[in-house]
């Protein structure tokens, strides 16, 4: 006596229940690929072919900026610190004591893949390139009803791309004076106002939360 193979339908339901609890329609893709869009026209705004150049990122403060993760991979991460002595300009100064240094080790990480230049200017602009999606995160997390999420994304880009600022922080033309640090904490701050909505109206997503807040600590004290 043969018993039917149940064994494919044991395997399909686990996908099959993935699948609904992802629980995507139509509306939901739509509003994901409007913000995906968003980033792609700040990627397109900021001139890939420039981006991944091996030169050295100038401009405003950013010169100054490319010293900060190669000291921090040669001299300090080697003996197991993230802050030190540096006598590289006058009598010595505190380096990595007064300014966040996530950035710059997400720049170093990056360098283990990438030449130097390059990895510097792909962190650099991480920041205004993930702020649309940031605030689409945001609405999403909140669960605000489409297509505000989407409109979020779309409106990221009106900042983003404001040029009648070039020091407050955020946009693209203070990221290229050498304010990253500050547009990568900005775009994950805003992620963290979606989380914390989500921790009041539902008690969830609370490690979550602790976790971004934290990286925006590291990255700039400014968005706290």
């Amino acid at each position: 006596m043969s018993f039917p193979d149940r064994s494919r339908n044991q395997e399909a339901t686990p996908l099959r229940s993935a699948i609904q609890r992802f629980g995507y329609g139509l509306q939901d893709w739509i509003s994901l690929l409007v913000a995906l869009a968003s980033a792609c026209t700040v990627i397109w705004g900021l001139g890939p072919s420039e981006i991944f150049v091996d030169s050295t990122p100038t401009g405003g403060d950013m010169g100054a900026h490319v010293w900060g993760p190669a000291f921090l991979r040669d001299e300090l991460l080697p003996s197991w610190q993230l802050r030190g002595w540096s006598p590289d300009w006058y009598a010595g100064f505190p380096a990595m004591h007064f300014y966040m240094v996530l950035p710059y080790l997400l720049i170093v990480v990056v360098d283990l893949l990438v030449p130097y230049g390059v990895a510097f200017k792909l962190v650099a602009v991480s920041g205004v390139v993930f702020m649309p999606i940031a605030a689409w995160l945001m609405g999403r997390l909140s669960r605000w009803k489409e297509p505000l999420p989407a409109l979020l994304a779309v409106a990221a880009l009106l900042f983003v791309f404001d040029h009648n600022f070039t020091i407050y922080g955020g946009n693209i033309a203070s990221t290229l004076a050498g304010e990253f640090a500050f547009s990568i904490g900005l775009s994950l701050a805003i992620v963290y106002l979606g989380l914390a909505n989500r921790v009041i109206d539902a008690g969830t997503h609370k490690v979550a939360a602790t976790l971004v807040l934290g990286a925006v600590a590291l990255c700039h004290p400014i968005p706290l």
